[in-house]
């Protein structure tokens, strides 16, 4: 205990009463009559602070999982949400490529036939060619 009648932790000795009677500031001078909680004060602290500070602990654990579940749901709902805000941007380009595609692969084949007709029609023509007789 300090000299100016605090305890080791510098409180007052009147915080450790708990019937609400004020100890007095020299401890050596209080009876046990004028504080009958004054011994049983010093060792219910301790055993309070002690549950309160395990409760404190189970409290906070509690929290901190649901805390963890709350931010995770909500992020996985951000993420559908933001997931989806994506695609309904770029359906409009995807829809674009997608018909330009088709239409390229249209073209594609129409060229491949036409190439097939030519080669046919080369391939007639060098046939005439050769068929005539020498006009030369």
């Amino acid at each position: 205990m300090a000299e100016d009648g605090r305890s080791l932790l510098g409180l007052p000795w009147a915080w450790f009463c708990h019937c609400g009677c004020r100890l007095e500031a020299d401890p050596a001078e209080a009876s046990a009559a004028s504080c009958p909680t004054q011994v049983t004060g010093l060792v219910v602290l301790p055993l309070q602070r002690y549950r309160l500070q395990s409760e404190l602990s189970t409290k906070v654990d509690e929290l901190r999982v649901t805390l963890d579940l709350a931010l995770s749901s909500q992020l996985q709902i951000e993420a559908r949400a933001a997931a989806e805000r994506a695609r309904a941007i770029v359906a409009p380009f995807a829809e674009l490529v997608d018909a330009t595609h088709a239409t390229e692969v249209r073209r594609q084949r129409r060229l491949a036939r036409c190439r097939e007709q030519l080669d046919g029609l080369e391939r007639e023509l060098a046939a005439l060619v050769r068929a005539e007789p020498g006009d030369g």
